[in-house]
C-alpha cells in the first residue's frame, strides 16, 4: 500500500534503516541493522533531530530492551550489553554466555533476563550480570523467547526435534507444544506480551498466532496475507488498539488482535508511539501519523463487536447498546481521549446505557469494555 498520510521524518537519514526504536524516558533511541552505518541514533526532541552513534555494540544492535534505569542490547556476535546513559556508552554483560555470542533474542522482567541465540537459551536473575545455561539438551539455537509468569516460552531451530517449548521451572524441564495446540508453525521469530495476550509470530510464512490462556491453546489470527514472504516484526497497544508492523504495511485491530486491517507505510520494522502521534521506523527512515487520523481511517460497522454505539458522531448524549453479549453484563466501561487519558469510568449493570458526554473536548474517543472473560474496544467521535 502506499504512503498516503505517512509523513516522513527529514531530520532522520532517509538512507538509514530503523530497525527497531525504544522510547527511554525523554530519548528516542534506534537500532540499524548491518546495512546501517551508524549502530545507533538518538533523539533527545521527539524525533526533530538525531545524533549517530559508532558503538562497540557493532553494526546491529538487536535486541534492545528496556529495564528499570538501563537499556540492554543484544548484538550479533558479541553477547549483551548494558548502557546507563541512554544508550551512549556501553558494558558488556557477557558472564557465563557463550564466546561470540550471536543474540536472536532478549526479555527481561524485574532482575529476570533471558537470552537466546546461536549458543542455546541462558537466564540470569541478577540484572545479566550472570548467566545459566538453561537449554534443552542436544539442541544449540533458539530464536525467540518470553517469560508470562512461571513460564518460559522459546522456540527451538537447531539441530533436531525443533518447535515451541515452555518450562514451568526455570529450564528445568522443557515441554513441547503440540501442533494440536493450534500453535502449528514449529519456527517462531517473535513473541509478545500484550495485557493478558501472548502474540507468536512465525519466522518463515508471516502466521501470527495469539493465545489469551497463557499459551496453552493459540488461534492465527486473520487478515494477513497468505502468501509470499511475511514476516511481524513487532506488536504494540495504546488504548485497546492493537497496532503491527509487518513487512507488508502497518496493521491495526481493534478487537484484541484477532482481525487486522493495513493502514499503509511500506516495509516497516518498528512501532514506538509519542502522544498523539505513531513513529514507524522502515527500511529507509522512519514516518509518522497521527493516531487519531489512524482511527477516523480505521472502517467498522455500527454494531461493531456486537456493539451499538448512536448517534455517531456525539454531540451529549451517547448511547451503547450490548447485542446478545451477556457475557459483558458487570464489565468495567472505560471511555479514554487520544492521549490515552481517561475521561470515564463505570461499572455497566444492563445492555442498554445512555452516556452523559457533554463535557468532552471535541475529537475522537476510545471505549473499552472489558471483565475477566473478554475486552471489547470501539471508538467514537464528539463533535
Amino acid at each position: 500500500m502506499a504512503n498516503a498520510q505517512w509523513v516522513q521524518l527529514s531530520s532522520y537519514p532517509t538512507t538509514e534503516n530503523a530497525h527497531e526504536i525504544v522510547l527511554f524516558h525523554d530519548t528516542m533511541i534506534v537500532s540499524t541493522n548491518p546495512m546501517g552505518t551508524a549502530g545507533i541514533y538518538i533523539s533527545t526532541d521527539h524525533g526533530l533531530s538525531w545524533t549517530p552513534k559508532i558503538t562497540s555494540l557493532g553494526s546491529f544492535p538487536f535486541p534492545l530492551v528496556k529495564n528499570a534505569n538501563n537499556l540492554y542490547a543484544g548484538t550479533w556476535g558479541t553477547g549483551v550489553f548494558m548502557s546507563s546513559n541512554k544508550g551512549y556508552s556501553w558494558t558488556a554483560k557477557n558472564n557465563g554466555l557463550p564466546a561470540s555470542f550471536a543474540v536472536m533474542d532478549l526479555y527481561s522482567i524485574n532482575s529476570n533476563f533471558y537470552v537466546c541465540g546461536t549458543g542455546g537459551v541462558f537466564y540470569s536473575s541478577d540484572n545479566a550480570t550472570t548467566w545459566q545455561n538453561i537449554t534443552i539438551s542436544g539442541l544449540t539455537q533458539a530464536s525467540a523467547i518470553i517469560a508470562v509468569g512461571n513460564t518460559i516460552f522459546s522456540s527451538f531451530i537447531f539441530p533436531s526435534s525443533v518447535g515451541v517449548y515452555k518450562s514451568t521451572n526455570n529450564g528445568v524441564n522443557w515441554t513441547l507444544i503440540d501442533t494440536t495446540s493450534g500453535l502449528k508453525d514449529s519456527r517462531i521469530r517473535k513473541f509478545f506480551l500484550i495485557n493478558n495476550l501472548i502474540f507468536a509470530t512465525s519466522d518463515f510464512n508471516g502466521n501470527v498466532y495469539r493465545s489469551n490462556d497463557n499459551g496453552n491453546m493459540w488461534l492465527k489470527v486473520n487478515g494477513l496475507p497468505a502468501t509470499g514472504w511475511n514476516k511481524t516484526y513487532q506488536i504494540i497497544e495504546k488504548n485497546g488498539i492493537f497496532i503491527m508492523a509487518h513487512n507488508n504495511g502497518v496493521y491495526t485491530s481493534m478487537d484484541n488482535g484477532i482481525n487486522w486491517t493495513n493502514i499503509g507505510c511500506t516495509e516497516p520494522s518498528s512501532l514506538a508511539i509519542i502522544g498523539d502521534t505513531l513513529f514507524v521506523g522502515t527500511g529507509y527512515g522512519i514516518w509518522k501519523r497521527s493516531l487519531t487520523q489512524i482511527i477516523t481511517s480505521i472502517t467498522e460497522t455500527q454494531d461493531y463487536n456486537n456493539i451499538k454505539i448512536f448517534p455517531n458522531p456525539a454531540t451529549n448524549k451517547l448511547n451503547l447498546e450490548l447485542q446478545q453479549i451477556k457475557d459483558l453484563k458487570n464489565s468495567t466501561l472505560s471511555i479514554y481521549d487520544i492521549q490515552g487519558q481517561l475521561m470515564l469510568q463505570q461499572t455497566i449493570e444492563q445492555t442498554k446505557i445512555e452516556l452523559n458526554i457533554t463535557q468532552f473536548s471535541k475529537g475522537i474517543y476510545v471505549i473499552k469494555l472489558k471483565n475477566n472473560k473478554k475486552s471489547i474496544v470501539s471508538k467514537f467521535i464528539k463533535k
